[in-house]
């Protein structure tokens, strides 16, 4: 006896237009990230800087999203100082230049140059470092660290222009997949006009 076999065709439905969106919603939230953490913050001009700092009192390492302390992550993260016989608080963070060496190998004495009229605010808040030199009597002068106001200035605007590249790509990305579903959605309509009530229809026997 001879048995016919016949191949199960699976049944054509409408194109997914989820993945496009994913990638849309994806791009939004790494350039949102992105524009948090490393988006420059206002600097000053280099004549509104004034030098204080001195015997280092307290140098502690604190998460930028939690504020705790005891971060061993290199990124997301910043050095706050504390001198002798001064009441404010300095912070250097983590997308300022030499950041490592800030953070691992920069002691003793420490000059620092802030913002004046940031430091006039004594609101409490910890005030930014926007350039600093290592006075360490146990180390050369070649290994000492020291962080000059250009130097701070060219890295933020090298991270914005980071942000800039990456929103150009993002968004164009963002655009094709935005695109591309709305392309899907038409075809999905032209060929499926009537596939959801098909499927949604309760069998009637």
């Amino acid at each position: 006896m001879l048995y016919s076999t016949q191949a199960k065709v699976k049944q054509a439905g409408p194109r997914a237009i989820w993945p496009w969106i994913a990638v849309c919603l994806f791009s939004i939230f790494i350039v949102s990230v992105a524009y948090w953490a490393i988006w420059p913050v206002p600097y000053p001009t280099e004549d509104k800087l004034v030098k204080v700092g001195g015997s280092l009192k307290t140098s502690r390492i604190r998460d930028d999203i939690t504020d705790k302390g005891g971060s061993m992550l290199p990124v997301l993260s910043s050095v706050y100082m504390r001198f002798k016989d001064d009441e404010h608080e300095y912070r250097y963070p983590w997308n300022h230049p030499k950041y490592f060496y800030v953070r691992e190998y920069t002691f003793f004495n420490i000059d620092i140059w802030v913002d004046k009229d940031e430091l006039a605010r004594n609101d409490g808040l910890p005030v930014m470092i926007w350039a600093l030199q290592e006075k360490n009597p146990h180390e050369g002068p070649d290994d000492q660290t020291s962080v000059t106001y250009l130097e701070s200035v060219e890295q933020l605007e090298k991270n914005a222009n980071s942000v800039i590249r990456l929103v150009k790509w993002l968004g164009a990305a963002s655009i094709l997949s935005l695109m591309v579903a709305a392309w899907t959605i038409r075809w999905n309509n032209k060929n499926y006009p009537k596939f959801e009530k098909t499927v949604s229809a309760p069998n009637s026997e």
